[in-house]
């Protein structure tokens, strides 16, 4: 093959992995990962997408052997970036969004493991597959929620006691029958909870959260550094002051409604400040997600297997903890 030739090729192997990123909605990222190939003596304009780039990248130094050598590390590590940029942007996406959503995050996560170092990362959206696990888990709250206000009087009890809480505890396990487990990394995605009616505490009171908020109970998850995180519920006096809590609860998926001292006996906790709830807000999100990223992370290296799948998803898993701690 010809210079000429060669650098056509590569050249239309370029705009092809371009044509990815711009259907990802990615192209701002991508622009940022792949700065570097640009040569120096490429003029780049404000306003050039990511093809006219490519193409002054080309003809300005055509068929020179710095040129097609540039290509050719270009082309390799563009090709393997293609996933990662996609699912930066959509974490960008997610974090800047108003309140930064729980659900919509999670199906992320889930995606990113279940695709990475797999055919499906080649062939398949993340986008839409995150989507996907996102419109699952949502449509699991949903279920959820309506089963207990189909069964509980909350308009009667909302003040509550921590016998309703316990109804509206024990209804949710009962109808949703989803097991616990965190022995694999995938538990700390909806992986396993959609294929297997499984999933890890953490994410189970993340459900279990978003319910309860969704009932209109004022819930806290609180509990950095442990586990899993406990759901805080504050219930407020039947009195006249209404505004002033008389009681404070904590729940969680696998052990239900306990006091305060109740889940310190349980777990041993020496952190006095466990329970101490903060505002709920993107920052608080953020902090909860790398915390779930951080345990499948633990639990994926905690796996002996070598394979180039394992690895790939262990080292996707260590860049969403570095965006979310950015």
């Amino acid at each position: 093959m010809s210079s000429a030739n060669l650098t056509r090729s590569l050249y239309r192997k370029a705009l092809r992995i371009i044509a990815t990123v711009v259907r990802a909605n990615a192209t701002k990222v991508a622009a940022a990962r792949w700065a570097e190939f640009i040569p120096s003596c490429v003029n780049v304009d404000h306003g050039d997408d990511l093809a006219v780039i490519a193409r002054k990248c080309f003809v300005t130094s055509a068929n020179s052997p710095a040129v097609i050598t540039n290509a050719f590390i270009f082309l390799k590590e563009a090709s393997e970036s293609v996933f990662s940029i996609e699912v930066r942007a959509l974490w960008e996406k997610i974090l800047y969004s108003e309140d930064c959503d729980l659900v919509s995050a999670i199906g992320l996560i889930s995606a990113s493991f279940e695709m990475v170092g797999t055919d499906l990362a080649l062939t398949a959206s993340v986008e839409t597959r995150s989507k996907e696990f996102s419109t699952l888990i949502e449509q699991l709250i949903h279920k959820i929620t309506i089963t207990v206000m189909e069964e509980v009087d909350l308009k009667r009890n909302f003040r509550g006691t921590r016998k309703i809480l316990e109804q509206v505890h024990k209804i949710i396990v009962k109808e949703t029958n989803i097991c616990r487990s965190d022995a694999e990394a995938k538990d700390y995605t909806a992986l396993s909870l959609v294929n297997q009616s499984r999933c890890s505490e953490y994410i189970l009171n993340v459900v279990l959260f978003t319910v309860l908020r969704n009932m209109g109970f004022a819930c806290f998850l609180v509990g950095s550094g442990l586990h899993f995180r406990w759901i805080r519920v504050d219930l407020f006096d039947k009195g006249r002051n209404r505004s002033r809590v008389a009681k404070v609860l904590f729940v969680s998926w696998s052990y239900g409604v306990k006091k305060q001292k109740e889940v310190e006996a349980l777990i041993g906790i020496t952190n006095t400040q466990w329970f101490r709830r903060v505002p709920w807000d993107g920052e608080a999100r953020k902090h909860v997600l790398c915390e779930l990223l951080r345990k499948q992370l633990s639990s994926a290296c905690g796996d002996t297997s070598d394979s180039a799948t394992e690895n790939a998803r262990r080292s996707i898993c260590k860049e969403q903890i570095l965006i979310l701690l950015m």
